[in-house]
């Protein structure tokens, strides 16, 4: 049986963290990003700092986003913030922690629908993507064994002795909120990890020739004109970051075609 990987998860409320004397106690760490849409202002305020401190230091790290949305335009600004906060690191998954009441009267099926909406697109990125809830959310909310199947990672929370009892295999289980580690004021989530997904590399293969809805019309004209060309074996890399001059060359042939 693979060894319990022991973890916890912080964020602003953990106040400043003293990350040496939390290495040697953990074997990962989940930091929380921020809150909801993507406002600055709903940014973790020791997000930055949390997330240097154990790239400095080595720890492997995973981040979440405290969702409240009650609409799909609410899911993507979410998606939005997340990925504005990820900017160039690397964590070995991203959760959106679904368990706001406000949200409950939206239903299991449409619950579940926006969860799906925010591992899609976090997925197109490249990373790792998963779920947190509790479990009373995974029973009764949330469609868990769907988001399971489509290869979405579990977290689930359940403060007992007695592990959590939902339709789905879990990789992390919240076990505590009240833990006690030594550089840290005050309480803590704990965590134990019992599928080692700190080694994934977030580099999900993904299909880089389906655009997005958004830009299915923009992408066929950039082919069509010669502006968008994929490489030999006809990848176009729809969903790849853009560099300055990846721009330049895109705006270089759109000139060049007389169109714009």
């Amino acid at each position: 049986m693979a060894k319990e990987l022991k973890g916890i998860d912080v964020s602003e409320y953990q106040d400043i963290i003293d990350w040496n004397k939390v290495k040697p106690q953990i074997d990962f760490a989940v930091l929380r990003c921020g809150i909801g849409n993507d406002i600055k202002k709903q940014d973790d305020k020791q997000y930055k700092k949390n997330i240097a401190e154990c790239e400095r230091l080595g720890i492997p790290y995973a981040i979440y986003l405290y969702s409240y949305a009650t609409s799909e335009s609410m899911i993507d600004s979410e998606v939005a913030h997340t990925l504005r906060l990820i900017g160039t690191h690397k964590p070995f998954c991203v959760y959106l922690d679904m368990e706001d009441n406000s949200t409950v009267v939206l239903g299991k099926t449409r619950l579940t629908a926006f969860a799906k909406r925010f591992c899609e697109a976090i997925k197109k990125k490249g990373f790792k993507v998963g779920i947190y809830a509790n479990q009373n959310w995974f029973q009764n909310y949330l469609d868990v064994k769907s988001l399971y199947d489509a290869g979405y990672s579990i977290w689930c929370a359940k403060y007992a002795d007695s592990k959590p009892n939902i339709a789905a295999p879990y990789d992390i289980w919240q076990y505590s909120s009240s833990g006690k580690v030594d550089g840290i004021s005050g309480n803590v989530d704990m965590n134990y990890m019992y599928n080692d997904i700190r080694k994934e590399m977030n580099n999900v293969k993904t299909n880089d020739n389906t655009p997005d809805t958004y830009a299915k019309e923009a992408v066929e004209w950039a082919i069509k004109n010669g502006i968008l060309k994929g490489t030999d074996e006809g990848d176009y890399k729809l969903h790849s970051n853009l560099t300055r001059q990846d721009a330049l060359v895109f705006l270089y042939r759109a000139i060049k075609t007389n169109e714009i």
